[in-house]
């Protein structure tokens, strides 16, 4: 492929069921590449193959100088082990946009963060573009009274995020949202501002045989609280995303947000649940003829 496309500036994987370990070889192969997206369709696909080789490790430091859009959607680990790697990059490497999905066992926290906060604390400041999305999955080897009680792994740290315009979030732990979006910083002025928030309260998969606490329903005060702040006073698009079981009610969160609630900068939803940000063939065809239409 690389002799055919020497000017390839996006790239897309998007594995089914198992992941072709040298993917990170092509991709590296590419000398101007500025877009880059792994996804795994499921965590099975994820574990099975990152993990294992860690083939990303052995691509030069120099392969992705002109990156500046990172999409990943793995299984907590490899996301975690492919974001200390980027670590390992410095100032080489200065990522506008990082959006990670991320496949994830227990009930408390994001999962692994060590490696992400410290990307977010060294190379923050030259992100306009973050999100991180868990998605609950089960694991039959482990007993389902820990995948509930299962400590933290640490709090989601946004302070580094000093000219972020576009933020999206993802879990049932509302407390952990909530400590995340208080670590954001204020901005400097209206030029440095939050511009598009979308946050997601998850549905926690094991609520019916182990309820939690973490009903958004419940902490709804906190999450108020913490939107009040100045980091969000320039929102143009604000959207909430619930689970299904919220019914009706999901219309009636709207009154707690007096800054928005009469204006069409907030949007409440029902999550899809079988929706994933992702580049579908579908969606690359339809681009395609439409680019060779034109």
């Amino acid at each position: 492929m690389t002799p055919h496309f020497p000017g390839l500036r996006e790239f897309s994987y998007n594995s089914l069921d198992r992941f072709v370990l040298d993917i990170f070889t092509l991709v590296a192969s590419f000398p101007e590449l500025h877009s880059l997206s792994i996804y795994s369709n499921t965590r099975e696909a994820a574990k099975t193959a990152v993990a294992q080789a860690k083939p990303y490790l052995t691509i030069p430091h120099a392969a992705f100088a002109h990156l500046n859009t990172l999409r990943l959607r793995l299984f907590s680990h490899q996301s975690e082990e492919f974001i200390a790697w980027l670590v390992t990059l410095g100032d080489r490497i200065r990522l506008e946009t990082l959006d990670l999905d991320v496949f994830h066992f227990y009930h408390n926290g994001w999962g692994p963060i060590a490696a992400i906060n410290a990307y977010l604390t060294a190379r923050g400041a030259y992100l306009r573009n973050f999100g991180l999305r868990i998605h609950y999955e089960d694991d039959r080897e482990v007993d389902e009274t820990i995948l509930l009680s299962k400590d933290s792994d640490g709090d989601l740290d946004l302070g580094g995020l000093t000219n972020l315009r576009t933020l999206s979030l993802s879990s049932h732990n509302v407390e952990a949202l909530c400590i995340a979006l208080a670590s954001l910083p204020p901005p400097s002025n209206s030029q440095s501002a939050l511009e598009t928030f979308e946050v997601s309260f998850t549905d926690w998969i094991h609520y019916d045989d182990f309820p939690c606490t973490c009903d958004p329903r419940l902490l709804v005060h906190e999450f108020v609280g913490v939107m009040r702040g100045d980091q969000f006073a320039h929102l143009t698009e604000f959207t909430i995303l619930v689970p299904e079981i919220f019914g009706q009610w999901k219309d009636m969160l709207r009154q707690y947000f007096p800054r928005w609630k009469d204006t069409d900068v907030l949007r409440i939803g029902i999550i899809d649940r079988f929706q994933f940000p992702l580049d579908s063939w579908e969606n690359v065809s339809e681009a395609l003829l439409g680019t060779l239409a034109e």
